[in-house]
C-alpha cells in the first residue's frame, strides 16, 4: 500500500475480511494439514495431546484447538475425520 509512518488508515480503505476472521481461517487450515500428518510428528501430537504436569491456580489458559473448536462446533475427533475428506472440509 506504500503508505507513510504519517499518513492516517480508516476502517473504509480496509478490505472486507477483517482481523479475527483472517486469523481463524488461518486456523483452519493449518489444523487441516495437521490432521494429514503422522501421529509421531512433535507438532500433532502437541496440539492434540494432553499434556502432563502440574496446573496452575486460576482459570485454564484458552488452548490453540479451542478456536477450532468453537467455530466448527464439533469434537477433535469429529473434525479430524472430517479434515480427511478435502471436500467436505
Amino acid at each position: 500500500m506504500r503508505l507513510g509512518w504519517s499518513q492516517k488508515v480508516t476502517n473504509e480503505k480496509q478490505p472486507d475480511r477483517n482481523l479475527l476472521q483472517q486469523v481463524i481461517l488461518n486456523k483452519l487450515q493449518l489444523f487441516g494439514q495437521m490432521c494429514g500428518l503422522n501421529y509421531g510428528r512433535e507438532i500433532k501430537s502437541f496440539v492434540t495431546g494432553i499434556m502432563d504436569g502440574k496446573h496452575k491456580v486460576g482459570r485454564p489458559h484458552r488452548e490453540w484447538a479451542d478456536d477450532v473448536l468453537d467455530r466448527c462446533k464439533a469434537s477433535l475427533q469429529e473434525l479430524n475425520y472430517c479434515a480427511h475428506d478435502r471436500t467436505k472440509w
